[in-house]
Parts: structure tokens; C-alpha cells; sequence
């Protein structure tokens, strides 16, 4: 998830995952298009990420071909002084970092700045990706799931979004469980009672029909 200000840049991110495991290493990567766009020529481009023993590299393409790299940790930077530099790719790997609070209704902050672009003027772009552990992405999961059996406001399913934010995934992923048991259970009730109704309807009909022809049989014998 990419947000700043630097709408007049053009970016190619999709080196850039929407979600990574906690603990992982990870890697992502975002490419510069027309980088004196809307900067002068000399501008210095500043990289840093959030995350774990980042490494990060920035290299430059000019249109001729030749290249020119930079590397740091957890921080680096280059300053563009070639006018024909076509395009900057930078690259940040590192292994992602712990998630220090779970929410399931924002899950925006359980997100980490993958890759931050900035100039001597501010913040360019952040690019923020979702984190979750297996724990947490089945809780997550189950939850969804439950919500199409329940209201969001239930006390049940409250309680098992109280469960996952305070990082009790087994226990929220249980809760949720019942909830979708239950749900289940009172469909599959409800199709065998609508079956029970469907098949009184039936037999109705068809004692009335044998009736009908009873009578017409019985008609038919006096006449003759």
C-alpha cells in the first residue's frame, strides 16, 4: 500500500508484496520512472526501511545503459547529478519485523514501512505492507468467515475480536468456529424444516388428487 505526496512520479511497485509473514525474509522493490520529473537535476534521493537488518540498494539506469549503485543498511542514499538517468530501482530486503499491536478491525496498524522514499524536502512515498504471523492470518480468516453468519456487533463475535487483538489466536480461532458451527447448524435446520413443509405440501396435493379421481371414478360408475 503505497501513500505520499509525490503524485507526479510515476512508480512501478509491483515488487512490492501486499502482505508478509513475521519473521520472513522479504524482499521489495520499487522502480523510479522519469526521476527529474518534477526535480532538478542534483536532487538526493534518501532510502530507509522498518525492516529487521535492512539492506538496501539503489541503482541507476542512464538511457545509454550504464549503471551506477549504492548500497546501505537500514538506510541509504544518492544524489541523481546525471541528467540521463531514465529510471532508480531500489531494492530493501530484510526480515520483517514483530507486530507490537493486533487489531482485526484496523488492520492498517499491524502494517510496517517496507520502503521509504524521501528528499531533502520530506517524505516522498511509503510504501506499507500488512504483517501477520500463520496464528493470526487464521484467526483473521475465521473471523471473516463467521461474520456471514452473525452481526459484527454480537457479543459472541465481539469477543472473539477481543480475543485476536490481544494476540489469543487459538482461542479467537475457536470462538469464531462456534460461531460458524452454529450458523451452519441453523441453516442446515432451516433447509430440513422447508423440506418437511415441502414434502406435506406434496402429499396434501396428491391425497387431494386421489380424492378428486376417487369421486370422478365413483360419478362415472353411477352414470353407467
Amino acid at each position: 500500500m503505497a501513500s505520499g505526496t509525490a503524485a507526479a512520479f510515476e512508480f512501478d511497485d509491483s515488487g512490492v508484496s501486499d502482505e508478509m509473514q513475521v519473521g520472513q525474509q522479504e524482499t521489495a522493490t520499487v522502480v523510479i520512472q522519469e526521476p527529474f520529473a518534477e526535480r532538478d537535476v542534483g536532487w538526493t534521493l534518501v532510502v530507509d526501511s522498518e525492516f529487521e537488518d535492512a539492506g538496501i540498494t539503489i541503482t541507476t539506469t542512464t538511457v545509454d545503459g550504464t549503471t551506477n549503485q549504492v548500497s546501505g543498511e537500514g538506510r541509504a542514499q544518492m544524489t541523481l547529478d546525471n541528467e540521463g538517468i531514465r529510471e532508480v530501482e531500489i531494492e530493501v530486503s530484510g526480515t520483517v519485523p514483530e507486530i507490537q499491536q493486533y487489531s482485526y478491525e484496523s488492520p492498517e496498524q499491524e502494517n510496517f514501512t517496507a520502503l521509504r522514499i524521501n528528499d531533502s524536502s520530506g517524505v516522498i512515498e511509503t510504501w506499507s505492507v500488512h504483517r501477520y504471523t500463520e496464528q493470526s492470518r487464521e484467526a483473521r480468516n475465521r473471523l471473516d468467515e463467521a461474520l456471514e453468519y452473525t452481526s459484527q456487533d454480537s457479543q459472541d463475535f465481539q469477543s472473539a475480536v477481543t480475543l485476536y487483538n490481544s494476540g489469543e489466536f487459538e482461542q479467537a480461532t475457536a470462538e469464531a468456529d462456534s460461531i460458524i458451527d452454529s450458523g451452519e447448524s441453523s441453516e442446515q435446520t432451516q433447509t430440513l424444516l422447508f423440506a418437511g413443509v415441502g414434502v406435506v405440501v406434496l402429499l396434501v396435493l396428491a391425497g387431494g388428487g386421489y380424492y378428486l379421481y376417487q369421486q370422478r371414478s365413483q360419478n362415472t360408475n353411477k352414470l353407467q
